[in-house]
């Protein structure tokens, strides 16, 4: 299987947010009017509209964090290959030794 690797750089939220609804991606990013200045552009209004309807979802984002900290804190937050296909490889070993840590510890000390 090939996974397609786009890069983009985004330099002000407008262009992310175009990018993003143009796309079709499910984009949760806290949009909101100032004490003086109101959303303007028509992408960011889509944006704060997703993130009104979907706060309770957003606020949750703290248990998909603390995830990536468990896979980071033992084995590091860098991939010692250049080569994606590696990469990869290493990440879900990573993976699955966290997950069957956690399953021998639920055992141990349950």
């Amino acid at each position: 299987m090939r996974v397609k690797i786009e890069c983009y750089a985004f330099y002000s939220i407008n262009s992310l947010a175009k990018h993003l609804l143009q796309k079709e991606h499910f984009a949760l990013i806290p949009t909101k009017d100032t004490f003086r200045q109101k959303v303007k552009n028509p992408y960011q209004k889509k944006l704060k509209v997703l993130y009104e309807t979907n706060k309770s979802f957003y606020k949750k984002r703290n248990v998909i964090e603390n995830f990536f900290i468990k896979i980071k804190n033992p084995f590091g937050d860098k991939e010692p290959t250049s080569c994606s296909s590696l990469a990869k490889k290493f990440i879900l070993m990573k993976l699955l030794l966290v997950n069957f840590a956690t399953l021998i510890a639920l055992l141990f000390f349950s």
